[in-house]
């Protein structure tokens, strides 16, 4: 009887101490919406729920998979996956996370836009990763409604909409019916903001634009990046397409179309370049057709990947070898300082942006981690990589030598320069700082999965006052929870068993909501069952 209460005083703590790190579910994104406290979103739900109001101030608040988009309104013959976010005129901070797998297939009769967003007015959005699109639109009906598909945007519109630091990657599809009104572009589809200035700058887009059409009389419009400016001032400066563009009456490596009928509609399109091959319709290499009010300066296109050596006059044609020398480009007048870089391992040779891929800022800004006995948890780990397009261009790995001047670290095969990433042992043979963090190590602590954890306030608070990064904060409360609670259940029973059972259950649930990996659970397990084995032996 003495042993059951014991064992019942003992759950009854466990619980107590358990169940404040259960995460709690949020009905809404946090936030009121202002560019001074924006709408938190931190799943896909939240991501969905920017259509209720599209004129607030949004960021991410961690990486959103939408692999879930594929199962998504079902209309009785498929699901439609992912509907459009329509007429969006407020703030959008991606910050640098990114938005994976979204799913559209759209048949629609009427007028119709394709993208993350659908149409996008007076609108900002900036420092996101889109990744992994799987978009189609199949016109229905009449032949003279108006179709337009992006990436991002299918139709931008508006007083002074920008967008800002995007990358996109995957695939889009759009089939034309209409006249001249199907377009489609791996970032935006169709740009017209009369009277207003677009600005587009240090974008990217790796998405696989394609096309088919009913008939050979009418104009299907595909670009790399964008597929049709008209009327519009725009400027699109610092920016590239690697995507294949086929199957449209006119194709561009990188815009379709410019049309402006006035002097007063003025585009700038400057420092771009575009690599991916160009078929069917009219292919170019940069761009198809290009009005007279449009300035190009300090263009490029690739002529043996895109396939053609044929220009609307709004770009200059290179070699492979040529596209991947950065003398080209600087001569050209490129910031290879603050916007660009090029380096033999990375984006395949051609000219990076460097917000998505600076070495030297990753060493920089990101927060230094702290891990136990690296040479064994730290072999094989994958590093992060920020020219990750959708899985385009693999992640580098680093392996550990008879000691830390051992290391390799290679991207895409090639051996990476030893002040790509830096190692700093604290101690010999004991912990290691490493620099910038490796992203699958991440499984020690889950961010994404503690992002509603009512303990966050805390830990936040935690790191900033102590140094720490909120996942060391995260690692250390939960070992300090994990003895607290071993300690406290062998102050009241001296059942060695018991005592493993709490902490094994601790650590299973410290695994499950996030807090470190697999491993922690396994080795509480055995020590479960060492202990099981120990007081069931006879005594000697």
């Amino acid at each position: 009887m003495r042993k059951l209460l014991t064992v019942g005083l003992g759950l009854v703590l466990l619980a107590v101490l358990i169940v404040p790190l259960i995460p709690q579910p949020v009905s809404a994104m946090t936030g009121s919406g202002t560019a001074g406290d924006p709408y938190m979103i931190y799943d896909l739900d939240d991501l969905h729920a920017m259509r209720n109001d599209p004129s607030a101030c949004y960021k991410l608040a961690n990486d959103i998979d939408a692999t879930a988009t594929t199962g998504w309104n079902w209309n009785g013959s498929y699901y439609e996956g992912w509907v459009p976010i329509e007429n969006f005129g407020g703030k959008f901070d991606g910050q640098y996370y990114k938005i994976t797998n979204l799913y559209s297939y759209q048949e629609k009769a009427g007028e119709a836009y394709m993208g993350l967003f659908g149409v996008l007015g007076s609108a900002t959005v900036e420092n996101l990763y889109l990744l992994d699109i799987d978009l189609t639109l199949i016109p229905l009906g009449a032949a003279d409604t108006q179709f337009y598909a992006g990436g991002l945007a299918g139709y931008i519109y508006g007083a002074n909409p920008t967008i800002y630091r995007v990358y996109t990657s995957g695939s889009l599809h759009i089939t034309g019916r209409g006249s001249s009104q199907d377009i489609a572009g791996g970032m935006v589809g169709y740009i017209r903001t009369t009277g207003a200035t677009c600005q587009i700058s240090q974008c990217a887009s790796v998405v696989a634009v394609s096309g088919s059409h009913y008939s050979s009389t009418m104009t299907l419009s595909l670009g790399g990046f964008v597929g049709f400016i008209w009327d519009a001032y725009t400027t699109i400066n610092d920016c590239y397409s690697r995507g294949s563009v086929t199957g449209g009456h006119g194709t561009g490596g990188f815009i379709c179309t410019t049309f402006q009928p006035f002097a007063g509609a003025k585009s700038f399109v400057r420092r771009g370049y575009s690599t991916g091959l160009v078929t069917s319709g009219l292919p170019r290499g940069f761009m198809s057709g290009k009005s007279p009010y449009t300035t190009c300066s300090a263009n490029f296109w690739d002529t043996q990947t895109s396939g053609t050596v044929d220009d609307a006059s709004c770009a200059t044609g290179k070699t492979t070898a040529q596209m991947k020398t950065t003398s080209t480009f600087t001569s050209a007048g490129w910031d290879f300082d603050t916007i660009w870089g090029r380096s033999a391992y990375i984006n395949d040779g051609y000219p990076y942006l460097l917000w998505w891929y600076d070495p030297a800022d990753m060493i920089t800004d990101i927060n230094q981690v702290v891990h136990f006995q690296p040479n064994a948890i730290i072999l094989g780990t994958t590093l992060p990589n920020r020219a990750d397009g959708g899985g385009v261009y693999p992640n580098g790995t680093f392996s550990w030598g008879d000691n830390p001047a051992g290391i390799e670290i290679r991207l895409d095969g090639f051996l990476q320069p030893e002040d790509v990433y830096r190692f700093e042992p604290i101690m010999p043979g004991g912990w290691d700082i490493i620099e910038p963090e490796p992203s699958t190590m991440t499984g020690d602590v889950d961010l994404g999965k503690l992002a509603k954890n009512p303990l966050r306030p805390l830990v936040q608070v935690l790191s900033s006052t102590s140094g720490l990064t909120e996942r060391l904060a995260w690692l250390m409360s939960a070992i300090f929870i994990l003895i607290a609670i071993m300690i406290a259940v062998q102050l009241r029973t001296d059942h060695m068993v018991f005592t493993a059972l709490s902490g094994f259950a601790v650590s299973f649930l410290f695994y499950s909501i996030g807090v470190w990996g697999l491993w922690v659970v396994i080795l509480l397990a055995f020590g479960l069952v060492a202990s099981i084995v120990y007081e069931r032996m006879p005594t000697l």
